[in-house]
């Protein structure tokens, strides 16, 4: 019987294929990514079967680097939807509103850490296999639909501000009024003159 401390050559090779795929952090820096690695590692770890639970994983560690990727792009409520959709396709728990609505606040890694609790809990199991192939797109679109509403928001709310500035009627100072005559010095010195003479 083999060493239960020992890791299993499916577990070995799952979580290697983790670390390996640069694909799954390109949006992350180092520590951002080894702790969403470290997560998907545990993951694999409490699975009966690794190499199965390997693409859902994987699935839903590119989802999360797609998520903090566009995460700067996107309104309060293109950020919830995509927050839920990433929990949902990993059969995690809630909905990501809190998430989002302090996610300005918050660095990646901090997001990241507080968006993995959501993902799973320790009921669940990793997400099943048989969704895993897909996930990555359908997160994709998800994200990549959230970012576009949000960009189209954000273009209406400049071409609504564009117009009210062009309505906005520039104040310039009158010219000063017709009827103002200046007397020339001839006209001044006249009557300077004609006063005296009485």
């Amino acid at each position: 019987m083999a060493d239960e401390g020992a890791a299993s050559p499916a577990l070995e090779g799952a979580i290697e294929g983790l670390y390996e795929d640069e694909g799954l952090r390109s949006n992350l820096s180092d520590d951002e990514a080894n702790i969403l690695l470290g997560w998907g590692e545990q993951q694999l770890t409490a699975a009966a079967d690794p190499a199965a639970a390997k693409g859902a994983v994987q699935a839903t560690i590119k989802a999360v680097n797609g998520l903090v990727g566009e995460r700067a792009n996107l309104d309060g409520n293109g950020l919830a939807a995509a927050i839920a959709a990433v929990v949902s396709s990993a059969g995690g728990i809630g909905d990501g509103k809190a998430l989002a609505a302090e996610s300005l606040k918050l660095d990646n890694a901090t997001f990241i850490n507080k968006l993995l609790p959501l993902l799973t809990t320790q009921a669940s199991p990793p997400p099943s296999p048989a969704t895993s192939n897909q996930q990555p797109d359908q997160l994709i679109q998800a994200i990549q639909a959230a970012v576009a509403k949000t960009q189209a928001v954000a273009a209406q709310a400049s071409q609504v501000e564009a117009k009210e500035i062009a309505a906005t009627p520039v104040r310039t100072q009158p010219p000063p009024p017709a009827s103002h005559h200046q007397p020339s010095l001839r006209e001044r010195l006249g009557g300077w003159l004609r006063r005296g003479r009485r």
